[in-house]
């Protein structure tokens, strides 16, 4: 086999957008089933930028074959191929990513992942990239805390947990504090983890104490147990999905609940703004968001997960002005203005958020609004 064959049929580019030819950071390219294969092992060099997890292979243009080699995921599926030679490979989970939306962001690809049955950048950083990327990292200022009163308020209601007085509560991604705050000031017994140092020492202003690190269940005392997790806009940044809500499970009593929420993307507004304007997705952004779902994407993941959705609503469809003609993205200084004209239909309802939460219940029903958000309760 020449390197110009090899070329030919690598798919993993650097961190630089240059494609890697054979030999260079361990890769192995063999041939099996008739199509050549190239796995990705665990003796690369710049692991810190590449997911070691996935042997794959191309069966033509627009898609691939990957298998899974990631052991939390081998129950789901077990998968044996035999070739001529009576090759064998067990418990494998075997991943189909389709290329019709293809997208090409400096090293990364997105793909349509059917069996995870949502959309992620191909390959995943690394975990030591990530660790340092949101050890650095910094939010915008909020402009609004209309928000963590309003999702407080679907916590309580949704959870039927009028007193969270003693409570055991966990946010995995818990940002400034601003929410847990509130949680701790209803009565909660409240840990929090957060990776970026500024956010840390902003919930410590604030009031709030949390550990300065990318949640592991290793952080917590031994058998600790929570009756509720918030998982707000954290699924959307992880690597490996399915493996971050396991550890979430690990820690969650028997029953207990997630707040969870994730951005609801390639929903129908943005679709119709793409097609209107012959746009690329201006919201795949990697490495900070490596995970998209839509809404039927989103419903199936916690059941996968093995989660019932008790409720489930959507965010404000912010997407929604660009088709009214407001393109805040073709006149950012729009956006401002966007965002208001937002505050001011919320605020409207302040003192009925349970009727905007029923808006916003139709809203998720037909696919529409910029987050899906949901309340869980895990059952297996």
């Amino acid at each position: 086999m020449s390197n110009n064959e090899n070329s030919s049929n690598l798919y993993i580019i650097d961190k630089d957008g240059n494609r890697l030819e054979h030999g260079y950071f361990g890769f192995v390219v063999m041939e099996f089933a008739n199509e050549k294969e190239i796995f990705l092992d665990d003796r690369i060099e710049n692991s810190n930028y590449y997911d070691t997890g996935h042997l794959g292979y191309k069966t033509k243009e627009s898609d691939f074959l990957v298998y899974e080699r990631r052991e939390s995921l081998f129950p789901l599926i077990g998968l044996i191929i035999d070739s001529k030679n009576q090759n064998k490979i067990e418990k494998y989970l075997i991943h189909q990513f389709d290329y019709a939306q293809v997208y090409q962001h400096n090293q990364y690809s997105l793909v349509d992942d059917k069996v995870y049955g949502f959309k992620h950048i191909y390959p995943y950083p690394g975990e030591k990239y990530l660790k340092e990327y949101y050890s650095k990292f910094t939010s915008n200022p909020s402009l609004r805390n209309f928000n963590f009163d309003y999702h407080f308020s679907v916590l309580k209601r949704y959870t039927e947990c009028s007193n969270l007085d003693g409570l055991e509560v966990l946010d995995v991604a818990a940002g400034d504090g601003s929410f847990l705050r509130r949680i701790k000031d209803a009565g909660a017994n409240v840990v929090g983890f957060e990776p970026s140092n500024t956010e840390t020492e902003e919930a410590e202003i604030k009031g709030v104490k949390l550990i300065n690190e990318m949640f592991e269940p290793e952080g917590l005392e031994p058998e600790q147990k929570f009756d509720m997790v918030i998982a707000g806009n954290i699924f959307e940044h992880v690597p490996n999905p399915f493996d971050f809500m396991g550890k979430i499970k690990s820690v969650l009593k028997q029953d207990g609940f997630i707040f969870f929420q994730v951005p609801n993307d390639f929903n129908v507004f943005q679709l119709k703004y793409m097609e209107l304007n012959d746009s690329s997705p201006w919201f795949v952004c990697p490495p900070e968001h490596l995970n998209y779902w839509d809404v039927e994407g989103a419903r199936s993941f916690v059941k996968q997960c093995g989660f019932e959705v008790v409720h489930e609503e959507a965010q404000f469809p912010i997407e929604m002005f660009l088709l009214f003609g407001m393109d805040y993205r073709k006149q950012p200084e729009l956006g401002k203005e966007a965002h208001t004209m937002r505050c001011n239909f919320e605020d409207a309802f302040s003192s009925d958020m349970n009727m905007l939460s029923l808006i916003y219940e139709k809203f998720i029903e037909a696919g529409i609004g910029r987050d899906y958000v949901a309340i869980l309760r895990f059952v297996s």
